[in-house]
């Protein structure tokens, strides 16, 4: 992806932020902010900068994620699909990213979920079972302790 795509890209998040509420803008303008520091570190730091065979299992764990996380939320899931072992998805996503395979597969799963409830009229239940979760109230439990916020709750607030 070219550096132009790239800042493209970045403005036109930003330009759909404008209608939110200022509590869900500041929350969703902090992981975008999240997403760009890291980009830059990970572009900046010569140490990041592997043989792409390296770079390998995290790529197809990435891929795995965006093709299976709405069926499993699991890191053992993944590593056994891919032939890995959960350490080494943890490894290589924590070189990658800064942080662990589960909580990249929860970042995920945070932001499909928060992208729903923006952007859909679908209720939490129906969402909870889009993105994998068997029971809405474990759903629920997920999102309020990642945001601080019930679904319902971060609805209302990026709705005005």
């Amino acid at each position: 992806m070219s550096r132009s795509v790239t800042v493209r890209t970045v403005l036109k998040m930003h330009a759909c932020l404008a209608d939110l509420a200022l509590v869900a803008y500041v929350e969703t303008l902090r992981g975008l902010l999240s997403v760009i520091l890291i980009r830059l570190v990970h572009l900046a730091d010569p140490r990041q900068r592997t043989r792409s065979g390296d770079r390998e299992p995290f790529h197809r764990f990435r891929q795995a994620v965006e093709e299976g996380f709405a069926r499993t939320h699991r890191v053992e899931d993944y590593a056994a699909r891919l032939g890995y072992s959960s350490r080494t998805l943890t490894r290589v996503t924590l070189a990658a990213l800064g942080c662990g395979a589960k909580r990249y597969i929860d970042d995920r799963v945070l932001l499909e979920a928060k992208r729903l409830l923006i952007h859909t009229s679908l209720s939490p239940a129906a969402i909870s079972g889009r993105i994998g979760f068997v029971y809405p109230t474990v759903f629920s439990a997920f999102f309020r302790w990642h945001t601080g916020m019930t679904p319902t709750a971060f609805r209302t607030v990026t709705k005005h």
